[in-house]
């Protein structure tokens, strides 16, 4: 037979204390407001020129595993993603697409970034324009957010749909005064300073 009872709380039971007076203990509930404050941080920001080998040592990452990328070179959306898989694909597999359509490009990229997100990997973009200059350089600052997203977005499908498969992946933002939060869509992302 099973019976089914309600959650008992400790605080329900009044115990008999021999006339002693009744103490009641105030009920605390603790409730975690987003998932955010769960996540160790992956997007962080460091002054322009931090050496590569210090940031490697920081966030405890192997020369194998890192990715540096210039985002001065970067004037439109294909730009990026063929820079990105191109520095991928020297250090592993192969993703560039046959074409250099925007649209193979980004499938490329998907199936990049659900794959690296399985691994330890350590993306590091150099020059990022910081507060004073991203007025100047919306562009850069667009498709410095769009692969942030789609990091966060590869992240979280991992996350998920295979939770034991994930790794740990980092985003680094080399750049003067750059910001604490990267706003990408209708996400802000917290950015975590280094030095």
């Amino acid at each position: 037979m099973v019976i089914l009872l309600d959650k008992l709380e400790v605080t329900d039971i009044v115990l008999d204390n021999n006339d002693m007076p009744e103490k009641k203990t105030q009920k605390i509930n603790y409730q975690i407001e987003n998932d955010e404050n769960l996540l160790a941080p992956w997007l962080f920001s460091c002054q322009l020129g931090t050496p590569l080998s210090s940031l490697q040592v920081l966030l405890e990452f192997s020369v194998q595993t890192t990715i540096e990328l210039n985002v001065k070179l970067w004037k439109r959306e294909e730009d990026m993603w063929v820079n990105f898989l191109e520095a991928i694909s020297n250090k592993s597999k192969n993703y560039l697409p046959e074409t250099l359509d925007l649209l193979d490009l980004r499938k490329s990229t998907r199936k990049c970034l659900l794959n690296l997100c399985t691994n330890e990997n350590l993306i590091v973009l150099r020059n990022v324009p910081g507060k004073a200059q991203a007025v100047y350089n919306t562009t850069t600052m667009t498709l410095v957010a769009i692969l942030a997203s789609a990091i966060y977005e590869a992240w979280k499908r991992i996350e998920l749909t295979d939770p034991v498969s994930l790794g740990r992946i980092v985003l680094v933002l080399d750049g003067e005064d750059v910001g604490s939060r990267l706003r990408a869509g209708n996400k802000k992302l917290k950015i975590e300073p280094l030095n």
